[in-house]
C-alpha cells in the first residue's frame, strides 16, 4: 500500500515542487515567461492531485478531482505551449493583446468541459453519482448509464477526444515555432550554440512520447492501471521525470525571443530603400584608389544600375576583408547595420543573395577559412588557440562548424596539440 501511494503521488510532488520554485523565481525575477511555466506546473500539480486521489479510491473527493482532473487534462499542454510560444514568437510576446486572445482561445475547451462536468456532477444525486464512478470511472461503462450519467460519461468522451486533436495540433506548430527561432537567430547572430533552445526541443521530443502515453492513458481507460502495479509505476515515473526536466530546463533557459526583439529595437536607422538608392548613386561605392574587382563593378557598362544588394554585399565583403569582424565573438547582424549605415533587414537580404546562406552561415565560413589558412601557416599552434583566434568560445562548436564548412575535421598534426 505504501509503495503504490508513493507511486502514485510521485508526479504530483514533482509538479508541486517545481510550481513553488519557479513561482518564486518569477516573482523575485519579474520574469513572464518563468510565469507562465509556473502556471503549467500548477497545472500539472493539480492533475496529479486527481491521480491521486483516483487510484487511492477516496471516493468522497472524486466529484470535485474528477472535475479539477478533467479541466487541467485539456490546459497541460496548451500551457506549455503557450510558454514555448512566448519562449520563440516575438509578435507573441510584444502583442499583450494578441497573448491575452490567444491564451483564451486555448484555454477555453478545458474551462468549457470542465464546467459542464462541475455542473453535472451537481446535480446528479448520491446514487447517480455512485454509479457513474464505479460504472464509467472505474469500468468503463457507458451503456450502462442513463440520463445524466449517460451526459457526464458523454462529455467525458468529447474531452478525450479533444485531448487527441489538441496534441497533434500542438506538437505541429510547436515545432514550426522552434524552427523559426533557430532560423530567426541564424539570421541574427554569429554565435548561436548559446542561444539556441536545446532543453525546449528534446522536451518537446519527449512531449511526443508524453502525448502518446496520456493519449494511449485516457483511450485506455485510468482504471486499466488500477489493478497494474507494473503498468502505473511506468507510467508514474516517466512524468515524474519529464516533468523535473520540464522544471530544470525552464528555470535555466536564459536567452529567448524576447532577447532578440530587443538587439532588433536597436536598430533604428530604418533607411528607406529609395533613400538608400538615391544616396548611392550621388556617391562614388569606394574610397579613391580603392581596388575593385571587375566581378563587382565593370568600367564597360557604367550605365547599367548596379543592384542594391550586390552593392551592399560588396561593402559587407569589404568590411570583413579589411577588418575581420568575423573573428570577433558574439557578433550580432545589428554590428555591421551601424557600421554600414543601413538596417539589418537590408544585410540579411544582401548575405542571402550574394552569399547564399544565413548570416551565422556566413560568418562561420569566414571563420573556418581563417582557421584553415593559421593550421597551415602555423602548424605548431594548438587547435584550441586556433579555434579562438578564429572567434570561437568553445572548442566543440569550432570542430561542427570546421566539420560542415569543409566536410573534414582540421588537420591531424593540428588535432594532436588540442591541449
Amino acid at each position: 500500500m505504501l509503495t503504490a501511494s508513493l507511486i502514485t503521488t510521485a508526479p504530483f510532488f514533482a509538479s508541486l515542487f517545481w510550481t513553488c520554485v519557479l513561482g518564486l523565481e518569477s516573482r523575485r525575477k519579474h520574469d513572464t515567461l518563468l510565469l507562465m511555466l509556473t502556471c503549467f506546473m500548477a497545472a500539472c500539480t493539480l492533475l496529479y492531485l486527481g491521480h491521486c486521489v483516483f487510484f487511492n479510491r477516496y471516493y468522497n473527493l472524486l466529484p470535485l478531482t474528477d472535475t479539477v482532473y478533467c479541466t487541467c487534462n485539456l490546459l497541460v499542454f496548451p500551457l506549455y505551449y503557450l510558454y514555448l510560444r512566448s519562449l520563440t514568437v516575438p509578435h507573441f510576446l510584444t502583442d499583450q493583446r494578441e497573448r491575452r486572445k490567444g491564451t483564451f482561445l486555448m484555454v477555453l475547451p478545458a474551462l468549457i468541459v470542465g464546467t459542464f462536468i462541475g455542473l453535472l456532477y451537481l446535480s446528479m444525486d448520491e446514487a447517480e453519482t455512485t454509479h457513474f464512478i464505479d460504472e464509467y470511472l472505474y469500468h468503463d461503462h457507458l451503456r450502462t448509464l442513463n440520463g445524466k450519467e449517460f451526459m457526464m460519461g458523454v462529455v467525458h468522451h468529447a474531452g478525450k477526444i479533444f485531448f487527441m486533436v489538441q496534441i497533434v495540433l500542438i506538437l505541429v506548430y510547436g515545432y514550426h515555432n522552434i524552427r523559426d527561432y533557430n532560423r530567426m537567430l541564424k539570421n541574427d547572430y554569429a554565435d548561436i550554440e548559446d542561444k539556441k533552445i536545446y532543453g525546449v526541443q528534446f522536451i518537446l521530443v519527449l512531449f511526443i512520447v508524453a502525448a502518446f502515453m496520456s493519449f494511449t492513458s485516457n483511450m485506455l481507460g485510468r482504471f486499466r492501471f488500477t489493478e497494474n502495479l507494473w503498468s502505473l509505476s511506468i507510467v508514474s515515473i516517466f512524468f515524474s521525470v519529464l516533468i523535473f526536466l520540464l522544471g530544470y530546463v525552464g528555470l535555466v533557459q536564459e536567452f529567448s525571443v524576447r532577447d532578440i526583439v530587443r538587439d532588433q529595437n536597436e536598430d533604428v536607422l530604418d533607411i528607406e530603400e529609395e533613400a538608400w538608392n538615391e544616396e548611392q548613386h550621388d556617391k562614388p561605392m569606394v574610397e579613391e584608389g580603392e581596388d575593385v574587382t571587375t566581378e563587382i563593378i565593370d568600367s564597360t557598362v557604367e550605365s547599367e544600375p548596379i543592384p542594391h544588394e550586390q552593392m551592399l554585399g560588396y561593402r559587407i565583403s569589404q568590411l570583413m576583408e579589411n577588418e575581420q569582424l568575423y573573428l570577433r565573438h558574439d557578433l550580432k547582424i545589428i554590428d555591421l547595420a551601424h557600421r554600414l549605415r543601413t538596417n539589418r533587414t537590408y544585410i540579411q537580404r544582401a548575405i542571402q543573395d550574394c552569399e547564399g546562406c544565413s548570416f551565422s552561415e556566413y560568418i562561420n565560413r569566414l571563420r573556418i577559412d581563417f582557421a584553415e589558412k593559421m593550421i597551415e601557416e602555423h602548424p605548431e599552434y594548438a587547435i584550441s588557440v586556433i579555434a579562438e583566434r578564429s572567434g570561437y568560445t568553445n572548442l566543440s562548436t569550432f570542430y561542427r562548424n570546421f566539420r560542415i564548412v569543409k566536410g573534414r575535421t582540421p588537420k591531424e598534426k593540428g588535432e594532436t596539440q588540442i591541449y
